[in-house]
């Protein structure tokens, strides 16, 4: 969509209003599936700032990149039919490219989270106002498990709590 309206290919449109903007070093490298999920390459700064995006609602500092309508939509469900095969992510649905764990009563993500085919694990939490990304090079299923044993030890640091 952002190609055809933009008339840009997407790697020129992503570099011109998401990573400039936001000042991060992001690349893809092209998928032979042709999908654009996978495949990209960052690093740990970078992708804290698109992190602190969302949890800012679409602003970095003083600079809106995102509008708070489109960062809130893209952490609802999408209303698509939603099947999770991977043992020990329990989302309660996929919003645009965000896994949503966490939900609150009005349907909006508290919890989510983007894991990758790689074992790369990013997630924001909204209700303690933090992101983490877990860094690995491995599979799915060893980021998630590392994930799971490590995000309440998180959580329950930030809340107060002895690790």
């Amino acid at each position: 969509i952002a190609e055809i309206v933009s008339g840009m290919s997407w790697e020129h449109f992503f570099r011109t209003h998401l990573a400039a903007p936001l000042a991060i070093d992001f690349a893809y490298e092209p998928l032979s599936t042709g999908r654009l999920g996978g495949g990209g390459r960052t690093n740990a700064e970078s992708y804290a700032r698109v992190l602190s995006l969302h949890l800012a609602g679409g602003a970095i500092g003083q600079r809106r990149v995102l509008s708070p309508e489109l960062v809130a939509s893209m952490q609802e469900p999408s209303g698509a039919r939603f099947s999770n095969s991977v043992r020990g992510i329990r989302a309660q649905g996929y919003g645009m490219g965000w896994w949503l764990d966490t939900l609150d009563t009005r349907g909006q993500a508290v919890i989510a989270s983007c894991p990758g085919a790689w074992g790369a694990y990013p997630w924001i939490d909204r209700s303690r106002q933090y992101g983490a990304f877990l860094f690995i090079r491995s599979s799915l299923f060893v980021g998630v498990a590392l994930q799971r044993r490590l995000r309440p030890l998180i959580e329950q640091a930030l809340d107060g709590g002895s690790a």
